[in-house]
């Protein structure tokens, strides 16, 4: 064999430190930099390097439709809606909002081309204007109000001579008439103001997207409003090189932010997961595996690529619905509605496999195993820091009744036990199993 010259050795790792004070941080990160290419000759790539400020963020509570549209302008909410321009984070919120909610979608598209004669009138603000429009070949009592999007690219011309015609309009303005009710969503007029407060009450279907504290809007933009804060906070240094604040970063896989929530990670892993059951579309429908063979294959390739990094989220009752949904949905299809005749409904609640419980139950045992461990093991030294009541969807959700974590750990050296308990909890007999060995517990 002839020699060969290696000209340069690269080596990809990740660590994560962990520092109280902003200055202290640098001084470690400085150091350990420096250890690094002195002591292995290895250089630490300072444009990866990122710094988490863990703590709690402030942000405003209300949302802005200014605030939405400019995350539809960044690419953000990228799946836009072609009718009314609303964006949205995910396609399925797309869909949503065309098939119920968008009045857009639903004004009539007709064959023939028809010629504007002139604008009549105007109403509403610049971002929201409609245009009266007498149409050509047609009388004036068939004219309609059409709104801007509708013109541009196409009237500018006639737009141009009735802001001229119309001097005593202003066309930076909110346009109104006295005595007046009109919707400024759709320009639908009403008789009474009583019918208009209905109308809008019931929900405009023209209304701006829905803002409200538990929609993915909203959430979108209090997530971009903590990225902006986050990018403020003090910075710390890699010898003389800014490293850049951030407010998540992935690690082994799951992906963690400042606030501590955890609910975008578990939604990343599951369009991760649905990807992979799309993947598999064929052997769904297959004819020729047993229903067994699909499951298995179910379990090994999506579970798995669904529940990675499962220990650190919190099943919440929300949570675990959602998840029990999901499931349903995957196991109806891969069995056959025709076939087996059940809702989603049905299914969710007598489940061929059962991934809620099964979760609970991996938690549960990775519990008991940390429990078990040294006392200096990292792991067991946070976990017996917590302190009733514990926070709803706790990793210690399903643990058997204890007064402190000491009791806790001593009730987990019984490993035989414990097992059968995490066993019990998978095929939903939990309460029965944790009672009777408390009792002898005790008794002991």
């Amino acid at each position: 064999m002839g020699e060969m010259n290696i000209d340069c050795l690269e080596y990809a790792d990740d660590a994560a430190l962990i520092g109280v004070i902003v200055e202290h941080a640098t001084e470690r990160i400085t150091q350990f930099e420096g250890g690094a290419l002195k002591d292995a000759d290895m250089v630490i790539s300072r444009p990866k390097t990122e710094v988490m400020h863990v703590c709690r963020q402030e942000v405003p509570v209300a949302v802005t439709n200014e605030e939405v549209e400019e995350l539809i302008e960044e690419g953000i909410l990228k799946h836009k809606c072609e009718f009314c321009n609303a964006g949205f984070s995910t396609k399925s919120g797309l869909k949503i909002h065309i098939s119920r909610w968008c009045g857009e979608a639903e004004r009539d598209v007709y064959p023939d081309e028809y010629v504007i004669e002139r604008i009549l009138d105007a109403r509403g603000p610049p971002k929201r204007r409609f245009f009266k429009i007498k149409w050509k070949g047609y009388p004036l009592n068939k004219a309609n109000w059409e709104p801007l999007r509708h013109l541009m690219g196409t009237a500018e011309d006639e737009m141009r001579i009735f802001w001229l015609s119309r001097p005593d309009l202003n066309n930076q303005a909110n346009i109104i008439q006295p005595n007046e009710f009109r919707c400024c969503f759709c320009n639908t007029f009403y008789k009474r103001e009583q019918d208009l407060k209905t109308h809008l009450k019931k929900g405009c279907r023209c209304k701006p997207q829905c803002t409200a504290a538990g929609t993915r809007t909203a959430k979108a933009v209090r997530r971009r409003a903590k990225q902006r804060k986050q990018a403020e906070r003090e910075s710390v240094f890699a010898g003389d090189h800014e490293l850049k604040n951030v407010f998540e970063f992935v690690y082994l896989g799951h992906m963690f932010q400042a606030d501590g929530d955890g609910e975008l990670a578990i939604e990343r892993r599951t369009e991760k997961a649905k990807k992979v059951f799309g993947r598999l579309h064929e052997f769904w429908s297959s004819t020729v595996l047993p229903l067994k063979a699909k499951l298995q294959m179910y379990k090994c390739c999506v579970w798995s690529t669904l529940t990675y990094g499962h220990i650190a989220w919190k099943l919440t009752d929300k949570r675990c619905a959602s998840l029990g949904q999901w499931n349903a949905k995957n196991l109806l299809r891969i069995k056959g509605e025709e076939v087996t005749g059940l809702t989603i409904r049905e299914e969710m609640m007598s489940p061929t496999l059962d991934l809620v419980n099964s979760l609970k139950a991996q938690r549960l045992e990775w519990v008991g195993k940390v429990l078990r461990r040294d006392e200096n093991f990292p792991a067991r030294k946070i976990l017996m820091k917590e302190q009733k009541p514990y926070e709803e969807g706790s990793i210690l959700m399903n643990a058997p009744e204890h007064e402190t974590m000491e009791e806790l750990a001593e009730i987990a050296l019984d490993k035989q036990r414990w097992k059968r308990g995490a066993n019990a909890i998978k095929h939903g007999s939990e309460q029965q199993h944790w009672r009777a060995f408390l009792i002898q517990h005790e008794t002991q």
